[in-house]
Formats: structure tokens, sequence, C-alpha cells
């Protein structure tokens, strides 16, 4: 069972501290024979000449060259026009986005360049948390969490969540928060896990059982930004998947990351809300399941 999931990695570099703390995730990430790694780096012709930037950029990472699957590629202009338009001319499985140190106080309106690039990017982002600053150490997650949605694609994410999982022999996690319910209403919408919606549970047992992963179901009602949080630091997660939608937020300060990353010492891949056409015509690992139907 082929998962092409996390093959093709894109991380576009500025060679803060935030990116060489990054370099020990890509190492996990690049263990993997069939990952290919490309190193990208926009510079601002005004500010600096490209046979310094050059060097800068070979020199960022070294040890990557040692899996020979490793390419280097230097841009010229706005980092998030280029960024963009190198997207849409490649494909890529993940792109990788640091959480960058704060320059200044936030300003209105202000769109940070994390937040752009998966909005506009359509290709699912690797980040952490601000609070994940310090060093990061080379080790595979153990914990790797899901936070599940109702939407229609939900079953395509738990699978590359659950691959993952699998990949690192890592314990999974499925987290969800039912909304909280209408007083005048008294009564949940239908249970995903229990009662007259049996479906999604049983996908899930499914999806688990044939990727051969330990999994655990983490529920809770309430206000979803602070019960996901709550949960995630229940299931202790390493590695958190989730939709773009949940993990963006927007302010008087403009689109932002939402504070559930901010708060929780965790590693995100979260997936863009509208993938490019061309991605949803490639082979799929939820394809090669037997999946019910329901759900």
């Amino acid at each position: 069972m082929r998962n092409q999931f996390g093959r093709r990695l894109l991380f576009p570099t500025s060679f803060s501290d935030a990116c060489f703390r990054t370099t020990p995730v890509l190492s996990e990430w690049m263990d993997d024979p069939e990952a290919r790694l490309t190193l990208l780096h926009v510079y601002d012709t005004k500010k600096s000449s490209r046979r310094e930037i050059e060097r800068q950029l070979h020199s960022f990472f070294a040890e990557a060259d040692q899996y020979g699957r490793c390419e280097r590629i230097l841009l010229a202009g706005d980092p998030k026009t280029q960024i963009l338009e190198h997207c849409r001319r490649h494909r890529y499985d993940l792109l990788f986005l640091p959480a960058s140190e704060p320059t200044g106080f936030p300003r209105i309106g202000h769109r940070s360049l994390r937040a752009s690039l998966l909005r506009e990017g359509h290709v699912p982002v690797w980040t952490n948390s601000d609070f994940s600053r310090s060093g990061a150490k080379r080790q595979s997650p153990k914990n790797v969490a899901y936070v599940m949605t109702n939407e229609p694609n939900w079953k395509e994410h738990c699978v590359e969540a659950a691959a993952a999982a699998a990949r690192w022999n890592a314990v999974f996690h499925v987290i969800y928060v039912f909304p909280v319910p209408d007083v005048d209403d008294g009564t949940l919408a239908g249970d995903l896990f229990t009662g007259r919606d049996a479906g999604p549970l049983e996908a899930l047992r499914a999806i688990v059982s044939q990727l051969s992963v330990t999994f655990k179901v983490h529920t809770s009602t309430g206000h979803e930004r602070f019960e996901v949080r709550r949960l995630l630091k229940e299931a202790q997660a390493d590695l958190a998947f989730m939709s773009s939608s949940k993990a963006m937020t927007r302010g008087l300060f403009g689109l932002r990351m939402s504070p559930v990353l901010n708060s929780v010492q965790c590693q995100f891949v979260c997936f863009p809300d509208n993938p490019r056409p061309e991605v949803l015509e490639q082979p799929r690992l939820v394809d090669q399941l037997a999946l019910p139907d329901a759900g």
C-alpha cells in the first residue's frame, strides 16, 4: 500500500533561527527513501547580491545533500508571490512554514506570510506553535492526533494522519469536539461515535485496522478552541493534523494562526480547504482502503 503524502517537500527558508530549528524535523521526513526536498529562498535584489545569497543557501542544512534527494532554488522578488507561483508550477505534498519570531507590534489588517500561504497555497502546511521556539530535537512523534471535522473529505485527512502514525509507530488519537447544544433544543446533534450515526465510527475502525495503528478517541462538548487545546494536551500530541479552517482565525490584526496552535507545544499539518484540482486527480491512499460508504 503506497502512501504518497509527505514525499515531495518544500521548505521556503529565510535562514532565520526558526528555520534552523526546523531542520531536525526535515531529517525525520527525509528518512523516507522516496522523499524529495526542495529548499527555496526568495531574496531582494536591492538588499543582497545573488552570489552572497547563493552561498547562504548552499550552506543552509548542508547535511541534506547527503540524502542525494535535495535541490536548492533561488528566486528574486516578493516572497509570497514567488512562493505561491512556485507552488502553482510544481506539485508538493507538504510545505514547511515554521513559526517566526515577532518583529514588532501587530498591525491592523496585517496578514502573516504563514497564514497567507496556508490560505492561498492550496498545499498542506507543516508548522509549529510559537510555544515551540526552543531548539528542536530529532525524534519521531510518539502521539499523532487528527482533529476531526464534519467536512466531506474527513476520511481522506484521517487516513493521511493515521498513515503518519503508522509510519512512526505512534499512537493515533482522534479528537472531536461536539458543539454546545441549543438551550432551547436540549439535545445534541447526531453523535459521530455513538447512537444513531455509527457510520464515522465504522469508517474509523476500518482505517486503523487496515493501517495497523493503535488508536484512541478523545471527545468533549464545549467551546471548540479551548476543548481542542485541552484534548491535544490530554493526548500528549507531538504531531496533529487538522483543516486550515481550524488552524486560522481572523481578528483585529488580520488573518493569523489560531491561538490553539500557539498554546500547545506540538507540530501541526494543516490541510487546505481548497486543494488544487490536479491534486484531487492523483491516486489517494484513502482510495486504496476498503471503507464503508456511510459517514
